[in-house]
């Protein structure tokens, strides 16, 4: 089943509000990055390179590589929960 970010809202009393944020923010990219998100999947691009890797959403965190896009050195780092 795929999370999609959204706000939850459930109000208690007349006055009390309890909400909750479901889904993962806008990642952290590296220097020369950009990314194209569709729902719960993102596409890491670098500017200077055909370097690419994906994300998913898991909960509230991306998982999966994050690479450097420095010209000529690619770093591998895995994210998990």
């Amino acid at each position: 089943m795929q999370q999609v970010p959204h706000l939850k809202l459930c109000f208690l009393t007349d006055v009390a509000v309890l909400f909750s944020v479901v889904g993962c923010p806008d990642p952290v990219l590296p220097k020369g990055a950009w990314y194209k998100r569709n729902l719960d999947k993102v596409a890491v691009h670098c500017n200077k390179s055909s370097e690419t890797w994906f994300l998913y959403c898991s909960g509230n965190k991306w998982v999966g590589p994050t690479r450097n896009c420095s010209q000529g050195k690619t770093t591998v780092v895995f994210l998990s929960m």
